[in-house]
């Protein structure tokens, strides 16, 4: 039986290499912003996608107006308005580095004779080292961890108790940030140690965006079909479920299924014997009572239908 199920795989490899070649053409731009409807898709796939996933939620039509117009909107953005927002932050970012380099440079030279055992009165600094000092190592002590896993952290808090809405909203906010963040690495205004930590940064929000794309598609039908034909290990569970189905459909045999009719045994658990015509019971030749029952009319059926299946255990 296993050689003939085995057999059966491999036959239909080939088919399912063109099954799901064919379901990813007509799939090439399904996503989870898109509106599905599960009558209109394969019978298989369809099978496959309620029993795999968990989870579905419906995409609100007004969340997926908002989410093109939104996309739309930043991919067709006007030179003229780019180059006005880019003047703008050039310029804002010239006048708050030359002021923090002046700050630096003042900051240095008053303490230029500091060091961890000198006594200091908190009254004696500036507004801003005092303010940056009580911010910046208060967190860093009550964190525990660096940035990255506290995001991360929150990462996982969002994606727990967040609706569909709130994650595709996070999830925009990032793409945004993103798009910024490769902005910076184009221009020439960054060093080379903020060229790195600029290349770190976007690392880190494209691992988040993947993370955050995976998961609303897995709660939204056009991402769960997404899932199934791009996503490696999810494409072979479908694979594996397709497979199962044909050795089953291919496997197919007829099988003999009777009942009898008549049940043998009274309420009482007694059983019923054939009553002659006078109310009597009918004996057999060895003059016990005969059980009214149908058997030997299902043991006629199995004997007819094993000869028609040429079963070799039943001589023709």
């Amino acid at each position: 039986m296993d050689e003939k199920i085995q057999g059966i795989k491999v036959k239909c490899e080939r088919e399912w290499f063109e099954f799901v070649e064919r379901l990813k053409k007509e799939y090439q731009d399904v996503g989870w912003d898109k509106l599905l409807s599960e009558k209109e898709l394969n019978e298989e796939l369809r099978s496959f996608v309620e029993t795999y996933f968990e989870e579905r939620e419906e995409l609100e039509k007004e969340t997926r107006k908002k989410l093109e117009e939104k996309i739309e909107g930043l991919e067709v953005e006007k030179n003229e308005e780019l180059e006005k927002i880019e003047e703008i932050k050039w310029k804002k970012s010239l006048k708050t580095l030359t002021e923090c380099v002046n700050l630096v440079e003042e900051v240095k030279k008053y303490y230029q004779n500091i060091s961890w055992d000198e006594l200091l009165c908190g009254g004696e600094l500036s507004e801003e080292l005092k303010s940056f000092i009580n911010t910046y190592f208060k967190t860093k002590i009550k964190s525990g961890g660096s940035i990255e896993d506290s995001e991360v952290e929150e990462t996982e808090k969002i994606k727990r108790k967040k609706s569909l809405k709130a994650l595709i909203e996070k999830l925009q906010e990032m793409q945004v940030l993103l798009r910024e963040k490769h902005k910076e690495l184009k221009s020439n205004i960054l060093d080379d140690k903020k060229m790195e930590e600029t290349r770190k940064e976007i690392d880190t929000l494209t691992g988040r965006i993947e993370k955050f794309n995976k998961d609303i598609s897995q709660r939204t039908l056009g991402g769960q079909i997404y899932l199934v034909l791009n996503d490696e290990g999810t494409t072979e569970q479908f694979k594996k479920f397709w497979l199962d189905g044909k050795v089953i459909k291919e496997s197919d045999y007829p099988i003999f299924f009777a009942v009898n009719q008549k049940s043998l045994k009274d309420n009482k658990g007694e059983y019923i014997y054939k009553r002659g015509l006078k109310g009597g019971f009918l004996l057999d030749k060895y003059g016990r009572s005969i059980i009214d029952h149908d058997l030997d009319e299902i043991a006629e059926a199995f004997v007819k239908f094993a000869k028609e299946q040429n079963f070799n255990f039943w001589g023709a």
